[in-house]
């Protein structure tokens, strides 16, 4: 288990934006694509509930939902995604 802090950090460092850009609401491509894979590591490292991750990140539940669908979609139909991704 990792804490929100922890993988929004890393992910941060790996997109080169910052943690500041991934907590606000900027739709920038790489800042939304952080702030997905944030939504799904939350769920598949610590196994919190859809309604959770979006409190956690200041979102709605279907938002948490729809990045982790998002993400198991990329990383499926892109394997250089993917490669990244594990």
């Amino acid at each position: 288990m990792l804490s929100f802090f922890e993988i929004i950090q890393t992910i941060a460092k790996k997109y080169g934006v910052s943690v500041d850009d991934i907590n606000s609401r900027k739709r920038t491509m790489d800042v939304a694509e952080a702030r997905q894979l944030v939504a799904y590591f939350l769920r598949e490292i610590n196994d919190l509930s859809y309604p959770a991750i979006g409190e956690i990140m200041g979102r709605d539940h279907t938002t948490a939902f729809y990045s982790h669908e998002k993400v198991l979609q990329e990383s499926k139909t892109k394997p250089e995604f993917k490669t990244s991704l594990d």
